[in-house]
Formats: C-alpha cells, sequence, structure tokens
C-alpha cells in the first residue's frame, strides 16, 4: 500500500503570509505555493483546506528524501524538535517552485511569440491585399 504524506508550512514573506503544502507519494515530492495575504488563523487555513486545497497546481515531481523509521525515541524526539525549530521554506520546495514559474514564463513567452508572428502574417496579407488594390485602379 502506497502511504502518502501532506505537509503546510505557512511563513511570513513580506508583505504576504505565505503557505508551501508538500506532498509525498511514492518517494515523489511536489509542492505549491499558497498566498493569504494576512496573516491567517488557524481556522482560516483549516477552512481553505477543506474547500480549495483541490485547485491547487503542483510543482514537477523532484525525488524525496525519505526519512528512515527510528528505533531510537529520543533521536526521533531531537528531530523533530529540530524540524519543529527550523525556521522558513525547505530550500527544496523554493527550488521547485521557482522551477514550476520558470516553466510558466517560458510558455508564456512562447505564446507570446506566436500571436507576434500570427500578427505579422495578418499585417503582411494586408499590405499584400492593399497594393493589389491600389494596382487594379478601382
Amino acid at each position: 500500500m502506497d502511504t502518502v504524506s501532506s505537509t503546510l508550512t505557512v511563513t511570513f514573506q513580506a508583505p504576504y503570509w505565505v503557505g508551501i503544502w508538500a506532498r509525498t507519494s511514492q518517494g515523489v515530492t511536489q509542492y505549491a505555493r499558497i498566498v493569504f495575504g494576512a496573516e491567517p488563523r488557524d481556522y482560516d487555513v483549516y477552512a481553505w483546506v477543506l474547500t480549495k486545497h483541490r485547485t491547487l497546481r503542483f510543482s514537477d515531481a523532484a525525488p524525496a528524501d525519505m526519512p528512515r523509521a527510528c528505533a531510537n525515541p529520543k533521536r526521533l524526539q531531537r528531530t523533530i524538535a529540530a524540524q519543529m525549530a527550523q525556521r522558513g521554506v525547505s530550500t527544496k520546495a523554493q527550488q521547485a517552485l521557482q522551477q514550476t514559474r520558470q516553466q510558466a514564463a517560458l510558455q508564456h513567452k512562447r505564446a507570446r511569440s506566436a500571436q507576434r508572428s500570427e500578427q505579422a502574417q495578418q499585417r503582411y496579407v494586408q499590405r499584400q491585399l492593399k497594393k493589389k488594390q491600389k494596382r487594379r485602379g478601382h
């Protein structure tokens, strides 16, 4: 049976409160970014998760660093305390989100380029028609 784990980390990235949703499944981690705006309360985050979590666009799959099961409960407790004390978002999440933004920008650039070339082609055709009409002499 496959195990799926998700974490939502809410941090302040001036001037907004941002949530990073990390989803790990089958050894692959995907990230999504949520901008909350004003500081969200616990019930705001909970309501958001219940209603809008399906609209998230996750980044491409990145290999996950799966934690090993720890037989020593004190070591596990120290590890959890260290993770709780950690500030900010993991750099892996930031890299995945940056890659997603770059891909979206590249797609936008390609679409804009195609649109410009189409407009140039239409202008060329219009010029040719205008030339023919002038040559005919109304």
